[in-house]
């Protein structure tokens, strides 16, 4: 007979598995064309942690302050008589929605939880990937299907460098940045013994810088690599010799990198985001009243990077300021602040510093796709606050098994 469960570690454990659920099909399916489940396990896991456990309070004026954001803006749209997409409004509000569970990420640790689904999508894109390259047939059934599935897996082919590549990825594979982080500072630190730990880093690492193909997904492999390795080895006096040239060799490959890939003419994604950026110019100049009450969301304008019609672009915050004018800050806020508890937490614990990066990372390369009004930012703002409440709480350094010993920097 198992051992006995207390009534606390059984409510956690339901919970655990309603959010571990709602990550993966967040995860796995994006835009929510292939299971159609996100809303189930969204309202699942909103009841279930309505009933059992008391909100935190002390989060609610960040969901307010999302809400706020978006509606006081489209009432103002609305009043002027703009052209709204009413789907797209949908559209936004619902990916908002899971933000409410804010008032209970504090009870669990989500960034532990993400590993798993973060992982089980690596094995199947990484044997996906597998398929179509090594029968080229199958590209030509993969794309329809794509698309006929909302894009829930995204396949092209792309130059990087100057050489075409076949690319195979999630438009949620940012998401795998916490897990990639955790598995990192584990190999840094030498506690990366265990069998399936290793397994877990070759598969993240392997997708996200050889398949992927995004320049996102790769420059946030080597980023995580890179600093990781800084933070966790820099106080050894054996590894510090070789450590700073190691770094600065580094920085200059990433920096070169960073230009090559922007200035690449012959990639379309460029060519599409200066396309976007030249638009934005020309509308804020048209009507700067949009940067001040906003054009509200699910409101339209021509753009030369698609050449037509678009309700958003693949820069986050600009679609921010188009939508919600000066509110747009209060969405900035409600995404940026745990990085303030972070950064004055980083010497407590090496891996908070580690996060630190990682999240900021994150919100850096939001800025150049679609990503924030979107679920996988806001399970990303999720697992971002469940952390952040973890080192404030001082659970992080209770949980020495996870994530080892705090050790002051």
């Amino acid at each position: 007979m198992m051992g006995k469960l207390s009534d606390f570690d059984l409510r956690h454990f339901v919970g655990s598995v309603l959010f571990w659920c709602l990550i993966f099909v967040i995860i796995a399916d994006p835009s929510n064309g292939l299971l159609h489940k996100k809303e189930v396990f969204f309202v699942l896991t909103f009841a279930y942690n309505a009933v059992v456990f008391k909100p935190d309070l002390s989060k609610l004026p960040y969901i307010i302050a999302l809400f706020v954001a978006l509606t006081v803006p489209w009432l103002f749209s609305m009043m002027a008589m703009r052209v709204i997409e009413g789907d797209e409004v949908f559209a936004v509000y619902k990916a908002i929605a899971p933000s409410v569970l804010l008032l209970w990420v504090r009870e669990y640790d989500l960034v532990k939880l993400s590993r798993i689904p973060v992982v089980v999508c690596s094995i199947i894109l990484i044997f996906l990937f597998y398929l179509v390259t090594t029968y080229p047939v199958l590209e030509e059934v993969i794309y329809p299907y794509c698309y006929k599935y909302g894009e829930a897996l995204q396949v092209s082919r792309r130059y990087i460098f100057g050489r075409e590549f076949f690319c195979m990825h999630l438009p949620s594979c940012t998401t795998f940045i916490f897990a990639l982080t955790f598995y990192f500072y584990c190999l840094f630190t030498k506690s990366l013994r265990g069998f399936w730990k290793m397994v877990a880093l070759v598969l993240i690492t392997v997708y996200l810088t050889f398949m992927s193909g995004t320049r996102s997904t790769v420059l946030l492999s080597l980023f995580s690599f890179s600093i990781v390795g800084y933070i966790s080895l820099k106080d050894n006096p054996r590894v510090k010799r070789f450590l700073y040239p190691i770094i600065i060799t580094a920085g200059v490959f990433f920096v070169f990198a960073i230009i090559m890939l922007a200035s690449d003419t012959r990639e379309a994604s460029n060519i599409v985001k200066y396309g976007h950026i030249a638009s934005y110019a020309k509308l804020f100049e048209e009507n700067p009243e949009y940067l001040i009450f906003g054009q509200g969301p699910g409101s339209t304008f021509y753009s030369d990077g698609f050449n037509k019609i678009v309700v958003k672009t693949e820069w986050s915050y600009l679609d921010l300021v188009r939508y919600c004018g000066v509110f747009a800050i209060l969405v900035v806020v409600v995404f940026w602040k745990p990085l303030v508890n972070l950064w004055r937490h980083r010497n407590e614990h090496k891996f908070v510093h580690c996060m630190f990066w990682a999240y900021l990372a994150f919100l850096l390369i939001a800025g150049t796709n679609p990503l924030i009004l979107s679920s996988t930012g806001i399970v990303m703002l999720l697992m971002a606050y469940s952390f952040e409440s973890m080192v404030v709480d001082g659970k992080l350094a209770k949980d020495n098994k996870t994530y080892g010993e705090a050790n002051h920097e």
